[in-house]
């Protein structure tokens, strides 16, 4: 299954990405309003992608992003190229 994360504060912006984002196959698009709930998403659920805003409450995409990182490191998951 194609699963795709969309990670933003802002419901509207998140919304209008996710659509986007449905557009380019994903069975599945999952959404978060900060980086701690899109770790805990990634920490349970295979992403083959994730889009989110640089700066939002709790915790920053970016921070966000690095975690995300090390989890999928951690589980020997890989990053395709397709």
């Amino acid at each position: 299954m194609k699963r795709a994360l969309v990670v933003d504060d802002e419901p509207l912006l998140r919304r209008q990405v996710a659509e986007i984002v449905a557009g380019y196959g994903f069975d599945e698009i999952l959404e978060a309003e900060n980086g701690v709930q899109a770790v805990e998403i990634a920490t349970h659920q295979e992403i083959l992608l994730a889009v989110m805003d640089v700066g939002m409450p709790v915790m920053d995409g970016v921070t966000a992003a690095e975690k995300i990182g090390k989890i999928v490191a951690f589980c020997g998951a890989g990053i395709s190229t397709d």
